[in-house]
This record gives structure tokens, C-alpha cells and sequence, in this order.
């Protein structure tokens, strides 16, 4: 069986989300972004709600 990069990307993502909690992932992505991003943004990245990103 070949895994797709669309596969990989999805194991990396649950993998990424059981391993850490909320408050990692937003401080994470918040630590990697140079430009000024919304909530939702960040949200979307962190694999969070919009109010846990805020």
C-alpha cells in the first residue's frame, strides 16, 4: 500500500493532537508565527476552538 502525503499529514495532525494538550499547540503555533494572525487562524493550525486560541 502507498501512503499518500494527504495520509501522512492526517497521522501527523492526530498524532500531534494526542500528544499535546490545547495550551501547547496554540503556544506552539504562536511561537512560530512572525505575522499577526486572527484567532481563527491560529485555531485552525493548533487543531483548537477559535475560543481556546483567544
Amino acid at each position: 500500500m502507498t501512503e499518500t502525503w494527504d495520509d501522512v499529514n492526517k497521522q501527523v495532525k492526530a498524532d500531534w493532537r494526542d500528544d499535546t494538550t490545547p495550551f501547547e499547540r496554540v503556544y506552539e503555533i504562536v511561537e512560530q508565527t512572525h505575522d499577526g494572525q486572527s484567532a481563527a487562524e491560529i485555531a485552525d493550525r493548533a487543531l483548537v476552538s477559535e475560543p481556546t486560541a483567544t
